[in-house]
């Protein structure tokens, strides 16, 4: 079935302030849902929390009701991949190698990587159009490439849950439609991928549900269509908003125009 879920999340850092507060919400097979919420509300951290990288100091998360802190790296990550943000100290392995670590899982301890590993790693950068950085190192490349790299790298484990912090930023309009076309191609495939954003639009556009979490640990969790309102906007991130439908000459698109501030 390939459910995540996070039942009762809660999260605060050392200072002791409540970053997370009783989260609940679940990505199934073949769903895409989006976090939302102003700088600061936590999403990175709850995605952290998620994955087993930070651990709940309430509730827990599990993967097809199993709770993950019990799951060993190989059992976990064999299942699902985390595409962080992009940073400059990314190790400067050439492109095709970065893309390949993304195999780890599949291949095991003590292996190398066959030429099918290679093949599939290969074939994952050419799914984002990113093929043309073959043979290029890390350094090399800019942030958004960088960006591609690591979805890609995350694709060649072929997950079947994909979490992605931000996997739009830093990108120019092209390139994040390659991403989000990318996303929706793999939930079209049975994948269920989970992924936070500042673009409100993206949610709307792409994803089947949405979570809004505000900067008092609080989220709100639903169908995008409901958790998405001019109410909830005005609440979560302190601004008035239109939610807007453009009829192109292939397909309604929603929009997000903020207006004003609270």
């Amino acid at each position: 079935m390939s459910t995540l879920r996070v039942e009762n999340g809660s999260f605060s850092y050392p200072a002791g302030t409540r970053v997370l507060d009783e989260v609940c919400y679940e990505v199934s097979k073949g769903e895409l849902v989006a976090i939302l919420g102003p700088n600061g509300a936590g999403k990175t951290t709850l995605l952290k929390c998620t994955m087993g990288l930070l651990g709940w100091q309430g509730g827990r998360s599990t993967l097809d009701g199993v709770d993950i802190s019990t799951m060993s790296p190989r059992e976990l990550f064999s299942s699902v991949a985390y595409v962080p943000q992009a940073k400059a100290d990314t190790p400067n392995y050439y492109t095709e190698e970065m893309v390949l670590l993304g195999r780890g899982s599949r291949i095991g301890f003590f292996r190398q990587p066959t030429e099918r590993d290679r093949t599939i790693a290969i074939e994952c950068m050419g799914r984002l159009g990113i093929d043309y950085l073959v043979g290029k190192r890390c350094a090399e490349i800019s942030g958004g490439e960088l960006q591609m790299v690591l979805i890609a790298r995350a694709l060649a484990g072929e997950p079947e849950v994909i979490v992605l912090d931000e996997p739009e930023s830093n990108l120019d309009f092209r390139n994040q439609l390659m991403v989000m076309e990318t996303l929706s191609s793999l939930v079209r495939s049975g994948v269920a991928c989970l992924f936070n954003t500042h673009f409100p639009a993206h949610a709307l556009q792409y994803a089947d549900k949405a979570l809004m979490l505000g900067k008092n640990g609080r989220a709100l969790f639903g169908r995008v269509s409901e958790a998405i309102s001019k109410e909830n906007i005005e609440r979560v991130f302190g601004v008035r908003a239109v939610i807007s439908e453009i009829q192109t000459e292939d397909c309604l698109v929603r929009d997000v125009v903020p207006i004003s501030l609270v």
